[in-house]
């Protein structure tokens, strides 16, 4: 019998796919993603996006980037970076400094919100639905 070829390898080692809590953190973020997009958008669909967009694994979790991308501005700015270990917990990064743990789906909304909250970074948002239009 031939030796398993590096697919038959890969597909058995890839098999599981990640742990439901983990794929349920991720699609946490992209409603808010989605929620956001909402937010800005005053036009057309594409004028404006919102992605979750996978960046590093680090030691607190696989990291994903939250993005605003306007094309038609060439604008692409990384809202904030959220990490979501393999049991399903985020832990949030707005500022480049220690991340917050959030311990269940309501947390993690009420601290994007207050992260959205602050005045330079609801300004921020404001330009970006200016800029969208």
């Amino acid at each position: 019998m031939p030796a398993p070829t590096f697919i038959d390898r890969l597909n058995t080692t890839l098999s599981s796919g990640g742990s439901e809590q983990f794929l349920r953190a991720f699609e946490m973020l992209r409603d808010i993603a989605k929620d956001l997009h909402l937010w800005l958008r005053n036009g057309p669909e594409d004028a404006v996006m919102v992605q979750v967009e996978p960046g590093f694994p680090a030691k607190i979790g696989q990291q994903f980037n939250v993005v605003v991308r306007i094309p038609a501005k060439d604008v692409g700015d990384t809202l904030f970076r959220a990490y979501v270990d393999t049991t399903g917990k985020v832990s949030l990064d707005f500022f480049g400094e220690e991340a917050v743990v959030c311990r269940d789906e309501n947390e993690l909304q009420t601290k994007v919100l207050e992260f959205l909250s602050k005045p330079e970074v609801a300004a921020r948002m404001n330009v970006y639905k200016q800029l969208a239009n």
